[in-house]
């Protein structure tokens, strides 16, 4: 997966990604990847991470829950296609807060990276969002300097997007 976070299809700098699969000694591109929802300045696709049929692209910049509060977006590969299963935000989501600024997975397993600097500023620390069983649901600990809180799925604050792109705050 390649990010491309400065491409204009859906705004400037909206942002998108490409999934790019070999087959012998070649490499084609299976799928462009853009948010749902995408909007200029976005940068969907500054950061991407890649785990078997799973790709998960941060959009630092995205606005939901204020002006670069940021998210995370999840593709689940079916056959050749690959579909927008989630939009993950941080269940305590705030202007600035830069979710989505570093991502990994590994098979069911994200973590999500946020600059939070309404938490840390004075540490220079981030906060990683980590997250598990991407199939049925996520975003359920949230580290931090003093261990890492687990939060149940229905948990008060805990947000995440439902398929097809639609928030869901339980």
């Amino acid at each position: 997966v390649v990010g491309a976070n400065m491409d204009d299809d859906l705004g400037s700098d909206s942002g998108s990604a490409y999934i790019f699969v070999r087959t012998g000694s070649a490499w084609t591109q299976q799928a462009k990847l853009t948010a749902s929802d995408g909007s200029a300045m976005d940068y969907f696709g500054e950061v991407v991470a890649l785990s078997g049929d799973t790709a998960v692209v941060g959009a630092r910049l995205d606005d939901d829950h204020g002006e670069s509060s940021g998210s995370a977006y999840f593709f689940v590969r079916s056959g050749t296609g690959w579909n927008q299963a989630y939009k993950a935000t941080a269940g305590d989501a705030a202007a600035g807060q830069l979710f989505g600024t570093a991502v990994a997975i590994d098979g069911p397993t994200a973590a999500i990276g946020a600059n939070d600097a309404l938490l840390f500023t004075a540490l220079s620390l981030g906060v990683i969002f980590a997250c598990a069983d991407v199939e049925r649901g996520f975003l359920l600990a949230r580290a931090t300097t003093g261990g890492v809180i687990v939060l149940p799925m229905d948990a008060p604050g805990v947000s995440r997007a439902a398929p097809g792109g639609r928030e869901a705050r339980r």
